[in-house]
């Protein structure tokens, strides 16, 4: 797969868990202040991940060692919690990690990846509070996903900016 020299790899998701999945346009404007640091983009995912402007679009491209490759070739990981940023943990690509509702505790077993949620929420780490067997959460216990609204495009790029 041909890719740039440097390049940080996007995954912006979709999962079936509200509180997770953060908003298609402030991700598009972190690619923006991403490609002004000098770096070109690299969006994986599926072919349900939202489409966002890159000359590498390899959504729905890849199989997962492909994957595990060009992340591992990556200088840097930005995306959801996911199977993409547990790739980008295992392989010691520094990252940061968008998790909205989820607690990151329960999730970052290395140093290299910095989260980013909604922390001063009551609620973040809702889905625990679902009794098991889940594999969805499709409404919030606020009825309005806080931990979407609250993280901004400049909270994240701050965390980002600082990483990079």
């Amino acid at each position: 797969i041909p890719l740039p020299p440097k390049y940080v790899v996007i995954h912006p998701g979709t999962t079936a868990w509200v509180g997770r999945n953060w908003y298609v346009d402030r991700w598009i404007d972190i690619v923006h202040r991403i490609r002004n640091k000098g770096y070109e983009v690299v969006l994986i995912g599926d072919k349900a991940t939202p489409s966002i402007p890159t000359k590498f679009d390899l959504r729905g491209k890849l199989s997962i060692h492909q994957t595990a490759d060009v992340i591992k070739k990556s200088s840097f990981f930005v995306g959801i919690d996911s199977f993409p940023f547990h790739l980008a943990q295992s392989q010691n690509i520094p990252g940061v990690v968008f998790f909205g509702c989820i607690d990151p505790k329960l999730r970052i077993v290395k140093d290299n990846i910095t989260a980013i949620n909604a922390s001063e929420l009551g609620c973040i780490g809702c889905h625990h509070w679902i009794a098991a067997p889940r594999n969805s959460n499709t409404t919030c216990i606020r009825g309005k996903e806080e931990c979407m609204d609250r993280i901004t495009v400049d909270r994240m790029w701050e965390v980002i900016d600082k990483c990079i």
